[in-house]
């Protein structure tokens, strides 16, 4: 069986399995812990369910042929992927986020040396290198908007969808590190021989679906 890799919770996997499901690709899962689950009807192909953050490495091992996942996580994976087809779904940015309060509305009220929480470091580092502005990155594992309130950072660098969660947390947007939505990513060992023409007809059909709803 041909593997895809897909996100094991969250919108993403909920948005990954009606795509799937539309396409003709049902997933048949045993029980909501099942760790993979048959596509379709056939045997060809078999989904594996990992953190949609694996995804990347997953797929860049050959431990599974193409995956879904957001951009977000592939650019911050820095692994040897290549993007199939943009998704459509699982829209949202990568923003630089400081206090309401704070007199920070662009990055160059930014200070030098101001601390950044962010659970993307290596996104965040190239960015701000690239903006020539030297800052001390923090790396967290979640829930950065509270870093500014708890004196861990200055300011953040997090996803950012309509931008609710910012607001109530006091937080105001002053810059755009990267946009980001659902891709379907392959390495070059899953379009090697006949993964290649599978991958094709995969996309060819994922992408009808896109159209389609588009």
């Amino acid at each position: 069986m041909y593997r895809i890799a897909l996100p094991n919770k969250g919108r993403l996997a909920e948005d990954a399995r009606a795509l799937f499901t539309d396409a003709g690709l049902e997933v048949r899962v045993h029980g909501d812990r099942a760790l993979s689950a048959a596509l379709g009807r056939g045997d060809q192909f078999q989904a594996i369910f990992v953190r949609a953050e694996d995804i990347a490495e997953f797929v860049a091992d050959g431990a599974a042929g193409p995956g879904v996942t957001g951009w977000d996580l592939v650019a911050e994976s820095q692994r040897d992927v290549d993007c199939l087809l943009d998704l459509q779904f699982g829209r949202c940015r990568l923003a630089v986020a400081a206090a309401e309060d704070g007199g920070i509305r662009s990055l160059t009220d930014i200070p030098p040396r101001s601390r950044v929480a962010t659970t993307f470091p290596r996104l965040t580092r190239a960015f701000f290198d690239a903006s020539r502005l030297p800052v001390e990155i923090v790396p967290v594992s979640g829930a950065a908007e509270i870093a500014p309130h708890l004196g861990i950072a200055d300011i953040i660098v997090d996803l950012v969808s309509t931008g609710s969660t910012l607001r109530v947390n006091g937080l105001r947007e002053v810059a755009t590190v990267c946009e980001s939505s659902a891709r379907l990513i392959a390495g070059a060992a899953a379009r090697e021989n006949d993964g290649g023409r599978i991958v094709r007809e995969l996309v060819s059909a994922l992408e009808s679906v896109v159209r389609a709803k588009g």
